[in-house]
């Protein structure tokens, strides 16, 4: 039984950190020093965060522009449910170049992940760009 749980230890503290890096805030800088592997996934899980917290702020702000009972308010809210929607299909560039091989339960991050995550920054960074335009539309 110990030798079960000493086995266990290393991924709950992988797992730890990992969360615990998540949630301070990434240097961008971390873009320079991509590797492929479990430091691009950090990174990329870490400006994701920043992104999702400044595009939820910016939703907002638009939402509280829109007049009640204007469809545009149902319009902004598919969009937002659209873009969580869409990060599912990053698992189509993550799994090509594995050979379709699904999810592993493997503790440690790997390349594939990196390109999960990358996607998923990607889209977000799209998103919120989105989102300011239209904010600074409203504001000229």
């Amino acid at each position: 039984m110990m030798q079960a749980i000493r086995k266990f230890i290393p991924l709950f503290a992988l797992l730890f950190l990992v969360q615990a890096n998540a949630s301070q805030t990434t240097d961008p800088e971390c873009l320079n020093h991509l590797g492929g592997g479990q430091g691009d996934v950090e990174c990329y899980g870490g400006l994701t965060n920043m992104v999702v917290a400044d595009s939820k702020s910016t939703y907002l702000k638009i939402f509280k522009t829109i007049p009640k009972n204007n469809p545009n308010s149902t319009r902004l809210k598919a969009y937002a449910t659209a873009q969580d929607h869409d990060t599912q299909f990053c698992k189509l560039k993550m799994q090509a170049p594995s050979g379709w091989v699904s999810d592993s339960s493997a503790p440690l991050l790997n390349m594939y992940d990196a390109v999960y995550a990358e996607c998923v920054y990607d889209l977000r960074k799209s998103e919120n760009k989105f989102l300011h335009d239209v904010l600074d539309s409203i504001n000229k």
